[in-house]
């Protein structure tokens, strides 16, 4: 069974969730409407629930171990933290959408199902390392969203990839980062994106310099996004639909 763990309805520490617990008000032995996170939340065990919405300030991080599971009862917004999922974690959000402001970033799952994903902040899949990130359910990248995308040595699957497993509406940008572990060759591709459908388009691609000649242009299928490798002569003129970018400037 679940673990009553009271507490008010906001943490301004380090909160420890560790299996099985639930937060309740130590009052009234119920469930906050809504619960503030000034501090950092961390996730270990399934079964971790907070019955109310959930809502994660600015500088502050929830963090989920690997293989743990927490369930947002009612919505999460997450205003400019951190939010970080490591591999087989688990992040269920019910009752209402998961708005994003701030930084989702790992190897985890996101479940909105029957809801909705919304960003307009970044979105790094892997984090600090390469690995694929996952929604469960629709997800809105908005105007001024930015999908982070490392690529390394794709024929060892070093690389980054984001998956929704519903609808994803494009919009924001695609950074990608090609690592020192980079090797496609011109004519060569890689998905970076995949969905169950998939409409719009990224507004900028930046960043996708690749070095020695080669950018990375993104393209679209009504069910991923693939970037390519193309030589381009950088000190041509003229016009062109790849946006050719040296790495860290915007």
């Amino acid at each position: 069974g679940s673990t009553q763990h009271p507490i008010t309805d906001s943490n301004t520490t380090t909160l420890v969730m560790s299996g099985s617990e639930t937060l309740i008000e130590p009052d009234s032995g119920l469930p906050a409407d809504i619960f503030y996170n000034y501090g950092d939340i961390q996730i270990s065990g399934t079964g971790n629930v907070i019955p109310g919405q959930l809502i994660n300030n600015y500088g502050n991080l929830i963090s989920l171990q690997a293989g743990s599971e927490l369930t947002a009862g009612f919505g999460l917004e997450n205003r400019s933290g951190q939010i970080e999922l490591e591999a087989g974690s688990v992040l269920s959000v019910e009752g209402r959408a998961y708005d994003n402001w701030g930084s989702l970033s790992g190897s985890g799952t996101v479940d909105v199902t029957g809801f909705e994903f919304a960003s307009r902040g970044q979105i790094q899949p892997g984090g600090l390392t390469s690995g694929s990130l996952a929604i469960q359910g629709d997800a809105y990248l908005e105007q001024y969203n930015v999908l982070s995308i490392d690529v390394g040595d794709v024929s060892t699957g070093d690389q980054d990839v984001f998956t929704v497993s519903g609808h994803v509406e494009l919009g924001g940008r695609l950074w990608v980062n090609p690592t020192h572990a980079f090797d496609l060759l011109p004519g060569e591709s890689a998905t970076v994106l995949t969905a169950g459908s998939l409409s719009g388009e990224f507004h900028t691609a930046w960043g996708n310099y690749a070095g020695n000649g080669i950018v990375l242009d993104p393209s679209y299928t009504t069910d991923s996004v693939i970037i390519t490798a193309l030589a381009v002569d950088l000190t041509a003129t003229g016009t062109s639909t790849v946006i050719a970018t040296v790495p860290g400037q915007v």
